[in-house]
């Protein structure tokens, strides 16, 4: 994975790092092309991030309202425009 990280504070305080969306190996986005955007989506941060791990835990916290802005933000810092379909 490349160095560079995706930062994000949760509106509750809990950070999580990514790596930058531009820098998921494909492989994970081949294994995942048939899943509905949602399910692409929880697939693709479980796999990057581990079912168990504290960022995880983060994310299974957020209001929905907010999960939405958070994956934005993520493509968004990559310079990816994906619309609504990955998160909603």
């Amino acid at each position: 994975m490349a160095l560079e990280k995706f930062h994000y504070e949760t509106k509750a305080g809990d950070k999580i790092v990514l790596p930058k969306f531009d820098t998921i190996p494909t492989g994970i986005l081949r294994r995942t092309r048939n899943m509905n955007g949602q399910d692409q989506m929880f697939a693709v941060l479980e796999t990057l991030l581990g079912d168990d791990s504290k960022e995880m835990a983060a994310i299974d916290l957020i209001p929905s309202g907010e999960l939405k802005g958070f994956i934005a933000d993520w493509q968004k810092d990559a310079g990816i425009d994906m619309g609504e379909s990955s998160a909603s």
